[in-house]
């Protein structure tokens, strides 16, 4: 098995490896030391039936399994470590912005969660598309590829270069709370500058 695992599949395989033991007895192992998590869980992930991507925990006890730091299985999982909560990272006397600014900040995180979890996705995409050509597979032409154009990939119609369309910019409130007074023409009235 390779000491550089490129799935959490391999992952587990590695924990199955090491401990010589079956998807339950790892479920097993794990429990007696204090961790949760399921013999379905890991023979799920094992076998790749799994219908969603592994939760941080279950990636921090399949490393401990496995015997691999935690960067290790997180990106075989094809995710990001996790820092440190958040909270304990924000500046001193956040906790003392009124609710407006409380919740300006939360939305902005959920923008960017939100435009982080496209990212992983658009990569997996990519990746996959890459790998397919490799293959053989090929990769679907862009409606508006012009002839000759290389194609490394298919762009999806609804991904979205711009701000996250659910948030509205500072000026765009600015305007709806005041009207679009504020900017007035800087001609005279008889267009004399």
């Amino acid at each position: 098995m390779n000491d550089n695992p490129q799935s959490i599949s391999e992952v587990v395989e590695l924990a199955a490896q090491r401990h010589d033991a079956s998807g339950r007895q790892l479920a097993q192992i794990a429990q007696s030391h204090g961790f949760q998590i399921t013999a379905a869980t890991v023979n799920k992930l094992r076998a790749r039936t799994n219908k969603s991507s592994p939760t941080p925990d279950t990636i921090r006890v399949i490393a401990w399994l496995a015997g691999v730091s935690e960067e290790v299985a997180f990106t075989a999982a094809g995710q990001t470590v996790p820092g440190p909560p958040l909270g304990e990272e924000l500046p001193p006397g956040a906790d003392n912005l009124p609710p407006k600014a409380r919740k300006a900040v939360i939305e902005y995180m959920r923008v960017l969660i939100d435009q982080q979890e496209q990212i992983r996705e658009l990569t997996q995409q990519l990746e996959a598309a890459q790998a397919s050509e490799r293959s053989g597979g090929g990769a679907p032409a862009r409606e508006d590829a012009r002839a000759g154009q290389k194609n490394d990939a298919e762009v999806p119609e609804d991904f979205d270069l711009a701000a996250h369309p659910n948030m509205r910019l500072a000026r765009d409130r600015f305007d709806a709370e005041h009207g679009d007074a504020g900017e007035e023409s800087q001609s005279s009235p008889s267009g004399e500058v």
